[in-house]
């Protein structure tokens, strides 16, 4: 194993180690970070970056330390590194030793902290490349970029000229151009400034996206700066050179040219360079990608790279290539990695569970990776479950189970061909997990969020998935477009429809009669929430009261098998409670159901043509509920109910028992609505993941009775 020991207690150093470590690891040498050499305090984005590679050790003799920028080795350092080195392992000090007074200084701090002589590995200062005078060995990796959209250019632009107010018209005409598709990387400040303008166009910081997702996604990278000392930046651009993306200069005075001849002169002008791209560059973007991968940069990281691994290995070997993920075995149906999110409720989870069971099971395995909370259920549906870790307050820090998601999934989605992630808000771990895979990645995204809410920073991820499935409303005027990208595909409702005749219906009311030993005449149910998004304990006792009156009646409470019951629900004459993941088949066998309006509830009584009352759950963090009942009710299709309104709720309810429940139902049964979207989102699933010989269903919106 080779250890990396960052050489600094700056961030900069532990910047670089994280940079480095990945890297060796893609190229295919085993590399780790020894706990104990990174500090408990880590940042946000290191946290992540480390994640994968970060390993308790301890070292062995058969190891080695590769020690970034040893010319800067504090004396906390020292110690560590003097802890390390009784257990034999080799150290590998890699700087540029410009002066023999430095060069033998290392040598004598690091010797008489190991207690062995250090191996020198010198980086490269007069070269006259690009690369030169780094802290740690530069060295690029072929990334395996995809293939070009034909037709179109994928363009980065590395930290473009924002202060200039007609920037942002060029960056408008980049965005607009229907032949580039263009990506922005720069710092964390021109990034919120960019944001903030609404361009249009993905953005990154530098810390925020591994190398390798910018590159295989780029063909030409435009550069509007000298390329800084900072690794990060360097390694990059080794990248970019080492994987054919064609390079352009649009310094002042062309700056990089005069460096490297690879790099092409490109106006700095934004809108200039739009035109300039599609013109000049989209016709030619084969010969540049040549000529990057002879240029003197990729030649020096090649060289740089064979030093590197002989001096950590003792072998020669052949210049850096991308580590190849595991794939699916031959032949075999293609997995497909489903991750919902999920609070009390379990409604991402039966909407993924609904698109996986409209998949052809001969040509895709869906399996799922998913929180303790609806693990039994997608389990008892026939589909494998990798679990994952619920955040509690019993952690110390706030990200400690996002940061094992992160690995847990990182794994699992190397070896499939798609993930599909379903949630309002993605996930660190989600984000870099399709960052730094080359998995195909979808997003199904449901709308509807209350007016006012700044649902930002969700949309701004957007960015790293290929595409976005918008299961739709059955109203039309709730289906709020929130991004314009080619990459939204709108389906139908994605729904479970219960097909319940009516002798089926008949003996289901009679087997619930026999179950608890209730007879009826009218069955109503109710089902309003775990309590995470509103209480409705004081509705559904209301309710219970109510119905204890009604010697007819039967009141079925169903909650989810993982929610905490009110104990004050139970003893009421007429009342029980029922815990399970199955409401739609309770539900469907109902006179009355009161339910909240979330997606999946509201849907599912439409499409099963059940007379309900609908009480809005409003969190601030929610989906609109009140404008998916309101649209109900306007239509005469449902009764809406404040969530505060007891009176009014007693009211309904004694109503649709005395004859308005049967009137509703012949409504809906006579309404048309859209038809469900089930099949059109598992086809788009199953395109996404490549399936051989699997066609893609229709997704156009249709109607039906």
């Amino acid at each position: 194993m080779i250890y990396i020991e960052p050489a600094e207690g700056t961030a900069g150093g532990l910047d670089d180690a994280a940079v480095l470590v990945a890297a060796l690891n893609d190229a295919g040498l085993p590399a780790a970070v020894l706990r104990s050499s990174l500090p408990a305090d880590l940042g946000f984005s290191a946290a992540y970056e480390f994640a994968r590679h970060v390993t308790l050790g301890p070292a062995t003799a058969d190891d080695v330390i590769l020690l970034p920028n040893a010319q800067a080795v504090p004396d906390d350092r020292l110690a560590r590194l003097r802890r390390i080195g009784h257990t034999g392992a080799r150290c590998v000090a890699a700087s540029a030793f410009n002066d023999l007074q430095i060069e033998l200084g290392v040598r004598a701090k690091l010797g008489y902290a190991m207690g062995r002589e250090p191996e020198l590995f010198r980086l490269p200062v007069a070269t006259g490349s690009l690369l030169d005078h780094s802290a740690a060995p530069v060295f690029g990796i072929d990334r395996g970029r995809k293939m070009r959209p034909q037709g179109r250019l994928r363009v980065l632009l590395v930290d473009p000229k924002i202060e200039d107010p007609a920037a942002l018209r060029g960056l408008q005409a980049l965005a607009a151009s229907r032949k580039l598709q263009t990506t922005v990387v720069t710092n964390g400040k021109s990034k919120t400034a960019l944001l903030a303008k609404g361009i249009g166009l993905p953005v990154y910081h530098y810390a925020e996206a591994p190398a390798g997702a910018l590159v295989r996604g780029t063909d030409v990278a435009v550069f509007f700066g000298p390329i800084p000392q900072a690794y990060r930046l360097r390694m990059l651009l080794a990248d970019m050179a080492v994987s054919g993306v064609g390079l352009l200069d649009a310094t002042e005075g062309f700056v990089l040219r005069r460096i490297d001849t690879a790099f092409v002169p490109a106006p700095a002008d934004l809108a200039a360079l739009a035109a300039f791209l599609v013109s000049e560059i989209l016709p030619d973007a084969a010969d540049l990608a040549r000529l990057s991968l002879q240029c003197q940069t990729a030649e020096v990281s090649r060289q740089t790279f064979s030093a590197l691994a002989a001096s950590l290995t003792g072998q020669e070997m052949a210049p850096a290539r991308a580590r190849t993920r595991k794939q699916p075995g031959a032949g075999g149906p293609s997995r497909i990695v489903f991750m919902p999110t999920n609070g009390v409720g379990l409604g991402h989870a039966q909407r993924c569970s609904l698109i996986a069971s409209s998949m052809d099971t001969v040509a895709t395995k869906p399996v799922f990776a998913a929180f303790p909370s609806c693990a039994k259920m997608l389990k008892s549906y026939g589909f494998d479950v990798m679990p994952l870790v619920g955040k509690t307050s019993l952690h110390a820090e706030q990200l400690a189970n996002d940061l094992v998601n992160y690995t847990r999934i990182d794994d699992l989605v190397a070896t499939s061909s798609a993930f599909v992630f379903d949630g309002g808000y993605v996930f660190n771990s989600v984000f870099r997990t399709i960052l730094d895979s080359a998995t195909p990645s979808a997003w199904i995204r449901r709308g509807l969020w209350q007016a006012g809410q700044d649902n930002t920073l969700a949309l701004e991820r957007e960015k790293i998935f290929d595409r976005v499935i918008v299961p739709n409303e059955a109203f039309d005027e709730l289906n709020a477009a929130y991004s314009n990208s080619d990459k939204v595909q709108n389906v139908g409702p994605i729904v479970q429809q219960t097909e319940l005749g009516m002798d089926e219906r008949a003996a289901l009311r009679a087997s619930l009669a026999n179950h608890f030993g209730r007879p009826f005449t009218s069955l109503v149910v109710t089902m309003l929430g775990g309590g995470v998004a509103a209480d409705h304990t004081a509705q559904t006792i209301a309710l219970a009261a109510m119905l204890a009156r009604r010697t007819d009646a039967l009141h079925i409470v169903v909650v989810w098998p993982t929610s905490t019951v009110d104990p004050g629900l139970f003893g009421w004459p007429n009342t029980v409670v029922v815990k399970t993941h199955r409401a739609g088949i309770v539900a469907a066998a109902a006179d009355l159901y009161i339910s909240a309006a979330g997606y999946n509830s509201f849907h599912e009584a439409l499409y099963n043509r059940i007379p309900t009352i609908f009480i809005p759950q409003m969190a601030a963090y929610m989906d609109d509920q009140h404008a998916r009942a309101a649209a109900a009710a306007e239509r005469g299709l449902a009764v809406l109910v404040g969530p505060t309104d007891i009176m009014a709720l007693e009211a309904a309810v004694r109503r649709g028992l005395d004859g308005e429940a049967d009137a509703l139902r012949q409504k809906l049964v006579d309404f048309v609505l859209p038809e469900r979207g089930n099949e059109a989102a598992a086809g788009l699933v199953t395109n996404l993941a490549g399936a051989a010989g699997v066609p893609v269903p229709d997704a156009t919106l249709r109607r039906v009775a």
